[in-house]
């Protein structure tokens, strides 16, 4: 498969899904996120567009075990729903 690095403004949720659709939203295999710092962070825009665009997986490199939980116990379910692990 295809393997590509992209830039984007993850603050900004439309950057993200154009992001996200130009790759081919459920075609896209996984997404990697590595840009941080996540501590203390109140929102999770990246995991949040993988879910919207049903992408076929999320990484992130999360070292803050309160965003994590977060994000696991807020979005979990949602993700489940749409098919991203």
């Amino acid at each position: 498969g295809r393997v590509s690095y992209e830039r984007c403004d993850i603050g900004d949720p439309a950057s993200l899904d154009r992001l996200l659709a130009a790759q081919g939203g459920e075609d896209c295999a996984l997404v990697i996120h590595a840009a941080g710092p996540f501590q203390q962070t109140e929102s999770c825009p990246v995991l949040e567009a993988a879910i919207r665009n049903k992408t076929g997986g999320y990484i992130d490199v999360c070292d803050d075990a309160e965003h994590t939980r977060r994000a696991k116990a807020d979005l979990g379910a949602r993700a489940r729903d749409r098919g991203v692990p």
